[in-house]
């Protein structure tokens, strides 16, 4: 009732005024763009939403699905895909570089015309497209059907049949690794809906808070999204450890999740991630295009803008498609803009390569399954991570970093995970694999190339009629066998029902007296291996991260703060174009190629390739000289980006340009 007796009393003194009837609609206009709500709903309750804190908690939000979803659930599950749908590392990391190339086909359109357009909306209608791609992402599960496993096609040696090491393909048996485009199809979309979150989110927080807060905002939303990939390795690692068929009772399967042959719910994590972002699309839509307190924040800013940079955008989408060109070179001159942009193309790329493969590497260098690893990568990002990016930001907020400051920080912090990336020089060795990397028993030295006709066979599997499905298992000389009929095994048990033991393997010393008995036995699984290097492998590559994410906040603060006040978001468009094009879209590709280089054995099937062992030592070196080289650029930039900086003259940003979109936006809600 006191509201309503408040809204009556305004309405009676401006009724008995003599005031022009357009002032007042312009005056109640200009407040409507500050207040939340749709149309012409705005309810006072709502209102104690409409603060900086309140857009940060939803951007956090939404920057925390998009981080879960694009870099950590969809890195867990590559290997997972690559057993499902018979992919090899190039095309799986195709998979993940699409959601890059999506971002990169629309964010430069996106922020160049999103500066002046109402940011949240286009952050909720983002919202409710990335949801969509979700579900996208998740629908090749309910449409191929269930997943059969294949165990060897024959469990024993048969010796009275011939190895048989080609498969005859038939028109029908392949097309499972067609759905890659179905996954490439819902990264793009990823990537078109996602376009705004690190570049129009960013800029409408740093012009709603006060210059010398806006870091520790953008350092706790920096560190909310990069524990969303961190959750995600965690929640994706757990999905994977239930079968991929929900509905089938586990303890029925004669697998487990330790098997190469499982495949966990790898579509589980985009059902959930997919309505996370479906909760989110309402809230950003009733934010107003500006908040109460931006007019006056605008006046007492300084400007660090690099000299010989400024630039004044014209009102209109006229004006402003005509100044695109000139818009663009203003930004491409603008040397410690480029050099800062470099350096995030370095890093990304080092980000991507090893957040997409990063799983599999321990995975393959330690010996242990896919989901453990996923586990253990999300414990390794999340303190990581989040410590990094909330460190960053506070640091920069409490000494008042300006842009030189906020550089300095990043070489310091860049030079310290440099020192830590020897832990990719830590390796075990790889478990002695029958015909692979050691020879059969009494069959002499192999040539290893990978290939199954030159390796796999021996006299002692001759004429098995084996399978070419892979289902290892370990004999008791140590030794992993590429299957039990490979193995040379005639007769087989069970253990608990379950579990599987081979005896009489020809390939296999024998450890017995018995004339009867002409070889050793073997255990369905892998042979388990004992490496004391994986804590110090963790520890150091935490210290690695760590220095990488340090430098996050302070580089994208740095890198607003050196061009012009209308070119914010735009300068981040750029910058996003520049490190997925050139970073994050061949990183994971080039990556991919090259650990694909060092596999020692490939799983041909109908439906495509995929590795079944690296060698672990090749691999390392790979990823560190990788690593090594490119953070040596990132530092190189950064001292560019220091060397070539020269700010203009300290003059406070007008405040006409900010009043202006206010009232040019106030009858363009509906088309913005």
């Amino acid at each position: 009732m006191a509201d309503e007796r408040k809204e009556t009393s305004e309405s009676e003194v401006i009724e008995g005024m003599n005031v022009d009837e357009g002032v007042v609609g312009e005056v109640y206009g200009e407040e409507k763009q500050t207040q939340c709500g749709i149309g012409a709903w705005h309810p006072r309750r709502l209102q104690f939403c409409n603060s900086p804190i309140g857009f940060l908690i939803c951007l956090c939000f939404f920057g925390f699905t998009q981080g879960m979803t694009v870099n950590g659930i969809v890195y867990v599950v590559t290997t997972t895909l690559e057993r499902r749908f018979n992919l090899p590392s190039v095309q799986s990391g195709f998979i993940s570089s699409s959601y890059d190339f999506g971002v990169l086909l629309v964010v430069v359109f996106v922020t160049y015309f999103g500066e002046r357009a109402h940011k949240p909306r286009w952050l909720g209608i983002g919202a409710l497209g990335f949801a969509a791609s979700s579900f996208l992402f998740s629908l090749p599960h309910f449409t191929t059907g269930r997943y059969q496993y294949q165990t060897a096609g024959i469990d024993t040696c048969s010796l009275d049949g011939n190895a048989t090491l080609d498969r005859e393909c038939t028109g029908s048996s392949g097309g499972l690794s067609h759905y890659i485009g179905v996954f490439i199809l819902a990264q793009l979309l990823h990537g078109f809906s996602a376009s705004g979150i690190y570049t129009l989110g960013v800029t409408y927080i740093d012009e709603n808070v006060e210059t010398k807060r806006s870091p520790l905002y953008v350092g706790l939303f920096q560190g909310m999204s990069t524990l969303g990939p961190a959750l995600g390795y965690l929640i994706g690692g757990l999905f994977l450890n239930h079968y991929t068929d929900v509905t089938i009772d586990q303890e029925s399967l004669t697998i487990s999740s330790d098997s190469p042959l499982w495949v966990g719910a790898w579509w589980l994590g985009f059902i959930l991630t997919g309505c996370m972002a479906l909760s989110i699309a309402l809230p950003f839509l009733m934010f107003p295009r500006s908040m109460p307190a931006a007019k006056e924040l605008a006046l007492k800013r300084v400007s660090q803008t690099q000299k010989g940079s400024e630039f004044a955008a014209r009102a209109g989408y006229g004006n402003a498609l005509k100044d695109f060109p000139k818009a663009s070179l203003n930004l491409i001159k603008n040397i410690p803009f480029m050099c800062v942009n470099g350096a995030a193309i370095t890093e990304w790329f080092i980000i991507s390569s090893l957040a997409t493969f990063g799983p599999k590497f321990m995975e393959t260098q330690f010996n242990i399954p896919a989901s453990d690893a996923a586990l253990k990568t999300g414990f390794l990002v999340i303190p990581a991570s989040l410590c990094g990016a909330l460190v960053g930001g506070w640091i920069v907020t409490f000494f008042n970093f300006q842009y030189r400051g906020m550089i300095r920080f990043c070489l310091g912090s860049l030079l310290f995970g440099f020192c830590m990336l020897p832990a990719f020089s830590i390796q075990c060795p790889n478990v002695p694999f029958a015909g692979v990397s050691v020879a059969y028993s009494n069959t002499g030295n192999i040539e290893r190339d990978g290939t199954l006709d030159s390796n796999l066979t021996a006299s002692c599997n001759t004429g098995c009629g084996c399978s070419t499905t892979y289902d290892p298992v370990c004999g008791t000389d140590g030794i992993l066998y590429y299957s039990a009929c490979f193995a040379g095994c005639l007769e087989t048990g069970e253990i608990n029902g379950v579990e599987k033991m081979y005896t009489n393997c020809t390939c296999i010393g024998n450890s017995t007296i018995d004339p009867e008995v002409l070889g050793g036995s073997a255990e369905l699984g892998r042979c388990p291996q004992s490496c004391s290097k994986e804590t110090l492998y963790i520890f150091l590559t935490f210290l690695q991260l760590l220095g990488t994410f340090l430098a996050l906040v302070p580089s994208t603060m740095a890198s607003i703060r050196c061009v012009s006040h209308d070119q914010r978001s735009f300068a981040l468009g750029i910058q996003s174009l520049c490190f997925r094009a050139f970073g994050t879209i061949p990183g994971p590709v080039v990556f991919g190629a090259l650990i694909d280089r060092v596999c020692v054995l490939w799983q041909d099937s109908c439906d495509g390739s995929a590795c079944l062992i690296y060698d672990n030592k090749q691999f390392g070196l790979t990823a560190l000289l990788l690593c090594m080289m490119l953070r040596l650029l990132s530092i190189f930039f950064f001292i560019g980006a220091l060397a070539f900086y020269k700010p203009s003259s300290n003059e406070r940003i007008s405040v006409v340009d900010v009043d202006q979109n206010a009232r040019e936006s106030v009858h363009k809600d509906d088309t913005a």
